[in-house]
């Protein structure tokens, strides 16, 4: 592609895993785009994402959710996708859906579902043991 150049990392043995799934109500995502990973459903809002091969750890992991369905006019919905720290392994982590709707104020949040929406995550991976060189 014209313009794209290969990616380089500051750190040594850093490599990036990246990818896309859309939820399915009820049972495990079936379109997912990326390579090098899998992704299961745990439970309402709850799916696994296991690397291919296992890793040194993970830098970062970074979830961002593609909303099938936006909150109707007048709502006030907070949408959060986060990564679970206590499931973090070296080949796996555990992504969270929820969703609080302050607009009756009787809010916690709820475990989200909801068929179609597309959830992408990128995780920067340790390759190797060797540390980072000093500064």
């Amino acid at each position: 592609m014209r313009g794209m150049h290969p990616l380089r990392i500051a750190a040594p043995g850093r490599g990036i895993v990246a990818g896309t799934f859309t939820t399915v109500n009820g049972s495990s995502p079936t379109a997912v785009q990326g390579r090098g990973w899998s992704v299961a459903r745990d439970g309402e809002g709850l799916w696994t994402v296991t690397l291919t091969d296992a890793v040194q750890g993970f830098d970062a992991i970074v979830v961002t959710p593609w909303m099938e369905d936006l909150p109707a006019n007048g709502t006030n919905e907070n949408v959060n996708c986060v990564v679970d720290q206590d499931s973090v392994t070296t080949q796996a982590f555990q992504i969270e859906l929820t969703i609080t709707d302050d607009t009756t104020g009787a809010g916690g949040p709820s475990a989200s579902d909801e068929p179609g929406t597309q959830i992408s995550f990128i995780a920067i991976v340790r390759l190797t043991s060797v540390s980072d060189p000093q500064p």
